[in-house]
């Protein structure tokens, strides 16, 4: 009678279902007596789920999710520049352009090529010294129309505002940082915040979710030309390489466009700044 029962829980595959029972039987009471290990296995599971889910979530952001409020996501080409190794340098590469390498590229693109820039770091909201740090990007003229990107709320800036001598000391917030700052209250234009002691009125509020081309997502937006340090003399120099390019273009002129931009990028540097070429 055992061998028939035994016969019987092969051909039904129950045999490899007790197995594993006895087997989750037996880590249960190993985990139970030994509480140090027992945490030091959840926290592993823990860590490595949300690890996992970081990763799932930043490749959805780079490979398969467009970006939020982006039109035609697919034309849009970033540029980055490349140092080759030489003399006291291994060579390097970086989405950062210094401005007269972005005027070379910007007059040397064919007329249906739109180009815009942006700078993004790190802001104190409010004054005093406990206030608090929010990311910001910093977007040149023609930013949002390159981006096909309309506000959610209020409204983007004007061209004039866009200007150094527009008074162009406007912002847009992110979705997120107008729930949670700013409570999701709609009575938010209009009022004035200071970003690193500069104070900015609010005129509008970006899309759910926007985050420029970037994957990290920052809380406010302003004007380029209305930083307070835009036109000093070493942000317009060589040495001063912080702005980010994009271009609107056909996807198959991307070849094209790294090899225009990287005949004229470094026109007119001074030989300290060396060769660069420029890629898509």
């Amino acid at each position: 009678a055992d061998r028939i029962r035994e016969a019987t829980r092969d051909v039904r595959g129950t045999r490899q279902l007790d197995a594993f029972a006895q087997d989750v039987k037996q880590a249960v009471r190993q985990l139970g007596g030994d509480r140090g290990y027992t945490m030091l296995v959840i926290v592993t599971l823990a860590l490595a789920t949300g690890a996992n889910a970081a990763l799932f979530t930043l490749i959805d952001h780079l490979f398969v999710r467009a970006p939020a409020g982006v039109v035609n996501p697919h034309e849009l080409l970033r540029l980055y520049r490349h140092r080759p190794p030489g003399e006291g340098t291994d060579g390097y590469a970086t989405p950062g352009f210094p401005y007269p390498a972005v005027v070379n590229i910007a007059n040397a693109l064919p007329d249906d090529h739109r180009l815009a820039t942006y700078g993004i770091g790190p802001f104190k909201l409010g004054l005093g010294e406990g206030a608090p740090e929010r990311t910001a990007v910093r977007f040149g003229p023609g930013y949002f129309e390159l981006l096909g990107v309309q506000a959610a709320m209020g409204r983007l800036p004007t061209d004039e505002e866009q200007r150094m001598d527009g008074g162009g000391a406007v912002a847009l917030l992110s979705h997120d940082e107008w729930q949670s700052t700013w409570g999701g209250d709609a009575a938010v234009l209009g009022r004035v915040v200071r970003l690193s002691k500069q104070p900015y009125t609010i005129i509008g509020v970006l899309p759910r979710g926007f985050t420029g081309v970037d994957v990290s997502a920052a809380a406010y937006w302003v004007p380029m030309e209305a930083y307070p340090f835009a036109r000093d003399p070493y942000h317009l120099s060589w040495q001063y390489g912080g702005a980010n390019v994009i271009v609107r273009s056909d996807p198959e002129s991307a070849e094209r466009v790294a090899t225009i931009a990287s005949g004229v990028a470094t026109r007119g540097a001074p030989e300290w700044f060396g060769d660069a070429s420029v890629t898509v």
